[in-house]
């Protein structure tokens, strides 16, 4: 073959390769960066309603044993019956991973219409990978509630209208380790790295996942040195805070709504979930 035809053919074959390159730069877009919510900004503004207490009755909550209550300090084999939900707050005290938010903690307004007994907040943190479980995604931290007097402690309970009426909602059984839960959220989860709009709990173990995550009511305090405290209160709008002492970097959280007794038709329960200001690590 001459050089010519040789040298014909090579150009050929780079100028169909460019082509080609172009074309796939063409067909493939690649998706825009995911944008870090801005501070005092509201990730999350929902009300839920009865139909939303999908778990329970129950007197614990998840965790790798059945030896955390919802309630503080009672027996999490006792006779709470307790009706559960799971909401996204859609967003992370000092985080990391794809959100990037570096923040004070998380602020939570809430709102109850139609409660008649006793509403436990817990938390929980989801993770897409951790020093624990390398690069597996999962919920392996939530707010300690074992003994009243233990320091670190903390939840967050508000006492109902005891002499409103109403009847116990539909509910299913929830499991405990390696258990997938489903939040309550009409736009599903932030992350849906299980393809099932599901969030699984990872705990690997016993008294693991118990030292970082806080639920605390004090708005002027740093966020990332607060360890929270155990509140009962009789309000039924209010706010609190979670925090995050621990090194771990959280890419969400997850709050755990449970409430006893029975539950009017009416009840409402709306959340309203904030980034707070990191002005105090800067």
């Amino acid at each position: 073959m001459e050089l010519k035809t040789k040298i014909g053919i090579g150009l050929a074959a780079i100028f169909s390769f460019i082509v080609l390159m172009i074309g796939i730069q063409v067909l493939y877009s690649p998706p825009a960066p995911q944008t870090t919510p801005a501070k005092n900004v509201s990730q999350l503004n929902e009300t839920f309603n009865k139909s939303d207490f999908i778990y329970g009755p129950q007197a614990w909550k998840p965790y790798l044993t059945k030896t955390l209550p919802i309630v503080e300090g009672n027996d999490p084999n006792g006779n709470d019956s307790f009706y559960v939900m799971f909401v996204d707050l859609y967003a992370t005290p000092f985080g990391i991973d794809t959100l990037s938010n570096y923040t004070g903690g998380i602020k939570v307004d809430y709102n109850f219409t139609g409660l008649t007994g006793l509403a436990a907040f817990n938390v929980y943190g989801f993770a897409m990978h951790s020093n624990a479980l390398g690069n597996i995604p999962g919920i392996y931290l939530t707010n300690r509630v074992s003994d009243p007097a233990t320091p670190g402690d903390s939840g967050y309970y508000v006492h109902g209208d005891s002499t409103l009426t109403g009847s116990t909602p539909s509910t299913k059984s929830l499991g405990m380790d390696l258990d997938h839960i489903t939040v309550a959220n009409s736009a599903g989860p932030a992350f849906n790295v299980y393809n099932n709009s599901t969030y699984a709990i990872t705990f690997i173990q016993a008294g693991g996942g118990l030292n970082a995550l806080h639920i605390t009511t004090d708005a002027g305090s740093n966020k990332r040195e607060d360890f929270g405290q155990v509140t009962y209160t009789n309000n039924q709008s209010g706010t609190f805070y979670v925090s995050d002492t621990g090194g771990a970097g959280i890419s969400d959280v997850v709050l755990m709504v449970a409430v006893n007794g029975t539950i009017p038709n009416s009840f409402a329960l709306h959340l309203d979930s904030s980034m707070v200001n990191r002005s105090v690590f800067e």
